[in-house]
């Protein structure tokens, strides 16, 4: 049966901090994984260290990046060195392969992550 998208998602406490606070070693891991899971980006990514001044727990940078079969995002939190990625692309991808590069780059503690197909 062929799916419209494949959708992962992956959880991760407890990341290495000066890694996940960092716009340039994040922007690196962003273009790594683009090469990874050969998918081309729609220009640049958006990255930004973001965040509501009254809750530092939240705060940290943010990733969009615009592929040509669909999108990245993920979110760093600069406190706990949590984080968050979503790969959804209608172009198969190996999501094994993912979450061990992430794991490669951030060093987490403990990682949790979902894998989807997705069809309406």
């Amino acid at each position: 049966m062929s799916y419209w998208g494949y959708h992962l998602r992956v959880d991760a406490a407890g990341c290495d901090l000066t890694k996940v606070s960092s716009v340039d070693y994040v922007r690196n891991y962003n273009d790594s994984l683009l090469s990874l899971i050969e998918m081309k980006s729609m220009g640049a990514p958006w990255i930004e260290d973001c965040g509501p001044e009254d809750r530092p727990d939240l705060c940290g940078i943010t990733v969009l990046q615009p592929i040509e079969t669909s999108s990245i995002s993920a979110h760093f939190c600069n406190l706990s060195g949590d984080a968050y990625l979503d790969v959804f692309s209608c172009k198969p991808f190996e999501d094994d392969a993912v979450v061990t590069h992430f794991r490669d780059w951030f060093g987490p503690q403990k990682v949790r992550y979902d894998f989807t197909v997705r069809q309406a």
